[in-house]
């Protein structure tokens, strides 16, 4: 059926004078048979490759009974930012401003993509943890209570709660667009 399906895109494609580059197409498996073998497809003559990690605009996608994100990557890339700007602010004695830069460019690098996808706990709480260091490295302090006092008194907001209130923002942006498809999946409460 997937062969017939993907037969049919393959001949709009050719009709429209395009053609599907075979060596940057793979299959991504989700759902409770993920792990199940199933039968090659192929495109233009070339067989596709099942693959339980792909990068997607960004977003690195891994197979399983749900659709759920590599968080390592986005750790990497928030960690080798922070340290690069804790470097370049070694002797600046001004925490307020190295966490604004921090704010303004590692948290973007952590928190990528992360409103549209139904995390778990546990993804969370990984988020949370690395979000924690930035507190460590910045202010010297690593308890729940120093933290959270810092937060109070810098009007900074706890990693879980701006997850929420992105999380939040993008449903209430997609329940307004006039896409139905967009609105269909906001129906859904992603």
């Amino acid at each position: 059926m997937l062969q017939r399906m993907s037969k049919i895109c393959e001949t709009e494609a050719h009709y429209l004078d395009k053609t599907f580059n075979v060596a940057k197409s793979m299959i991504l498996r989700v759902g409770y048979s993920y792990a199940v073998d199933c039968a090659k497809l192929a495109i233009d003559g070339c067989e596709l490759q099942f693959v339980c990690k792909l990068k997607y605009l960004g977003v690195h996608l891994l197979c399983g009974k749900k659709l759920r994100l590599s968080l390592h990557e986005y750790k990497a890339k928030f960690f080798r930012a922070l340290n690069g700007i804790l470097y370049r602010v070694k002797g600046f004695s001004n925490d307020i401003v190295i966490m604004h830069l921090i704010q303004s460019y590692c948290k973007p690098l952590l928190l990528y993509a992360c409103e549209c996808f139904n995390m778990t706990r546990s993804e969370i709480s990984q988020l949370c943890k690395a979000w924690r260091c930035v507190y460590w490295k910045v202010f010297k302090v690593s308890t729940d209570e120093a933290i959270e006092l810092i937060q109070v008194n810098t009007g900074l907001c706890a990693l879980d709660t701006e997850l929420s209130r992105r999380k939040s923002s993008f449903v209430h942006e997609m329940s307004c667009s006039t896409n139905s498809v967009m609105y269909g999946l906001s129906v859904l409460r992603l």
